[in-house]
């Protein structure tokens, strides 16, 4: 009996566990819910954060997560040969890695930032439907859009590896 009693108050333990996890990964931290509203669809101002990181991440070489990703471009383009028409599976399974470390980063950062995937992009959904589209949030949600739909285009991906090989043999 006593062990019955036992497991069942694990399980129940168990259970609290995950329902302090599953609201705690809903619920914004201070830090985001203390920021100033920045609009009605996106009060917190994640959308402008978010698009601010990204240009980060590609392009402001003094952050971590700009040279995490730099460090993997520079082993990933030794795969690949700009004369090259064709392509491999290690270049399709670099892909994947790619997707895999963006998507790690900017995950790391949205729940640093108090915030999941799905909140953010259900709060890029609304701005992008709010009027004409022409508000500053939407222009956010879009480009934060057109950031992820290039991460995910396999295409576009390996040419900009090509071109960096073509790039780097030109000044080797």
């Amino acid at each position: 009996m006593g062990s019955d009693s036992m497991f069942t108050r694990l399980i129940q333990e168990a259970s609290e566990d995950v329902e302090k996890d599953r609201v705690a990964m809903v619920t914004p931290t201070k830090a985001a819910a203390a920021r100033e509203p920045k609009g009605p669809v996106d009060p917190g101002g994640i959308l402008e954060l978010l698009t601010e990181y990204l240009f980060d991440l590609f392009d402001a070489n003094c952050t971590e997560d700009f040279k995490k990703m730099e460090a993997f471009e520079k082993r990933a383009v030794l795969a690949f040969d700009p004369d090259d028409e064709e392509y491999t599976l290690a270049q399709t399974e670099l892909h994947t890695e790619f997707q895999q470390l963006f998507e790690a980063l900017t995950g790391t950062f949205l729940k640093t930032e108090g915030y999941t995937c799905e909140q953010v992009y259900a709060i890029a959904e609304k701005a992008m439907k709010i009027g004409d589209g022409s508000s500053l949030q939407a222009m956010q949600a879009s480009e934060v859009h057109d950031v992820i739909m290039a991460v995910v285009n396999f295409e576009n991906w390996a040419s900009e590896m090509k071109s960096i090989a073509a790039r780097q043999r030109a000044y080797s």
